[in-house]
Parts: C-alpha cells; structure tokens; sequence
C-alpha cells in the first residue's frame, strides 16, 4: 500500500500515516472484542504509533528488513507477556474451555505483582 501512495498521488509522510491509520483499523479488529472500553481504544495507540514508526523506518532505509525484524520482537514480546498474564491465577476459578468465558485476572493479584 505504501508503495503506491508514494508514486506522486500523495507526500511519503502522508502515504505513512494512511498506511499506519489502516494498520491500526485492522488491528481494531483483534483488540476490541478482547478488551473492555477504554482500554480497547487506548491499546489501539502504540499500534498506530508502531506503524509511524515502521513506515518511517521503510522510507528512511528503503528496505522492508528493520520492519520485519522490529515487527517480529515486538510480537515475541507480546507473546510472553500474554503468557505470562495466562499463567497467573484468576479471579474466574471457571475451568477454560470451549464455552467458558474469559477468565479476568484479579486486580489484586496483578498489584502484587507489580510490587
């Protein structure tokens, strides 16, 4: 998409920030069911702010591998934080299951943590 916003129709910094606007719409799409208002919308930020800086990254290099590799950390990096969220105890002592809803992690214990 990136390229052909930069063949002339529009400036490099807007074809970004267009690419990064459909970036994070698509990524609405996985965070809003998963996470309750405001945080949903709020979460959708640093996805926006992650695309402004891939673009940016791909124009400034002309190459797509500092992206990749950027993109890729930061996924196993979320990756283990959902895993580590998975593998504490839960307010909802309801075992998973195919319709079990999701189990929410006690405010308290997550203070803990952080402590």
């Amino acid at each position: 998409m990136l390229r052909k916003l930069t063949d002339g129709r529009v400036s490099p910094a807007m074809a970004v920030f267009l690419t990064s606007l459909f970036y994070s719409l698509y990524h609405v799409l996985s965070i809003v069911p998963i996470f309750e208002r405001p945080w949903n919308i709020v979460l959708v930020l640093p996805v926006f702010a992650a695309g402004l800086f891939w673009g940016w990254m791909r124009l400034r290099h002309a190459s797509l591998t500092g992206s990749v590799l950027s993109h890729s950390f930061a996924d196993a990096g979320i990756m283990c934080v959902y895993f580590l969220y998975l593998s504490l105890p839960c307010a909802d002592k309801a075992q998973p299951g195919p319709s079990a809803p999701v189990q929410m992690l006690d405010p308290q214990v997550f203070r803990e943590m952080l402590l």
